[in-house]
């Protein structure tokens, strides 16, 4: 996807954060207003509220307990990486591991087929995003006044949710996710799945608090293509973190529960070639047991990497 990379220039965006009450009026007045209202009012709104504010009362406490172990030990709170992004402490285990946020990669839409879901793309679906809106939290925020949120797609049509505007080093890779799902197409090679959809994007802190208002204002799917890095939790200590049912994937799981209309999209992350991490992989098989945090939820939908694929230029396959 071809993002010109040089809007990032500008430290501060003045797009401001558009609240869950805001987000619920703008689904009320489309063509899916019903569905919306239908959905927002057959959950639980109560015990929703609860879960966010229990899950945002943890999150705030385990990352405060992290900064404060990690400043005491000399411990970064941002690990930079050699393409200039950043690895972000969230908490420390009850046996010590720092747990850090890492992106995961992203590639074309195109390898995926989206394309042919879309007016034109030969299966007469004409499956455009009109009237949805996609969420996603990343490293970092996204520029909502890039080119391709306007144009053809419609326009005005990404937000910022959450509130953080300042752009990072992460925000390249939020904008790149954003687009790969809602892009217009200016230049067709950066045509996203969903052109025509509005997107509310958010960084990776406080998460899942911030998910379950959302899911409780009628969010509908989100993006996450991060999660712990395999190499960054300390090796000998690591094993228990793979493939576990821990505290990441049930509370994920609570809030899908509680949100059955609601899917979580994760990406499996970029540890497959490492084979050294796990040094206790279940049955002794170095190239399986990778998943940790809330990869190993039992409702989300979890999306591996691989090669992008080749396309024919005269099928379009």
């Amino acid at each position: 996807m071809a993002f010109n990379l040089s809007l990032f220039a500008q430290d501060q965006l003045t797009t401001k954060p558009v609240s869950t009450k805001a987000a619920i009026q703008a689904k009320s007045s489309n063509r899916f207003s019903q569905e919306y209202n239908r959905i927002v009012n057959s959950y639980d709104q109560d015990k929703l509220t609860a879960l966010s504010e229990k899950y945002r009362a943890w999150e705030n406490q385990t990352k405060k307990e992290a900064e404060t172990f990690a400043k005491a030990n000399g411990i970064p709170l941002k690990k930079f990486n050699s393409d200039g992004s950043f690895d972000e402490l969230q908490r420390i285990t009850s046996d010590g591991k720092l747990l850090y946020y890492s992106l995961d990669n992203v590639d074309a839409a195109v390898s995926t087929r989206a394309n042919f879901l879309n007016s034109g793309g030969g299966l007469s679906l004409n499956l455009d995003g009109n009237g949805m809106t996609a969420y996603v939290w990343d490293g970092g925020p996204s520029r909502p006044t890039h080119v391709e949120f306007d144009g053809a797609g419609g326009t005005n049509r990404v937000s910022i949710y959450d509130g953080v505007t300042t752009l990072n080093a992460n925000s390249f890779h939020a904008q790149h996710v954003t687009g790969t799902i809602v892009a217009s197409g200016l230049d067709p090679d950066a045509k996203g799945m969903a052109w025509q959809a509005d997107a509310q994007t958010s960084d990776w802190n406080n998460d899942l608090s911030e998910a379950t208002t959302a899911a409780s204002g009628g969010m509908l799917i989100s993006n996450h293509s991060y999660g712990f890095r395999a190499s960054n939790i300390d090796a000998a200590n690591a094993w228990d973190m793979f493939g576990q049912y821990g505290t990441d994937a049930r509370d994920w799981d609570n809030l899908l529960y509680n949100a059955p209309y609601y899917l979580q999209v994760a990406s499996a992350g970029n540890d497959g070639k490492d084979n050294s991490s796990n040094q206790f992989p279940l049955d002794g098989e170095i190239n399986y047991d990778k998943l940790s945090g809330d990869k190993t939820a039992k409702n989300n939908l979890v999306v591996a990497n691989g090669t992008d694929a080749s396309i024919n230029s005269g099928t379009g396959l």
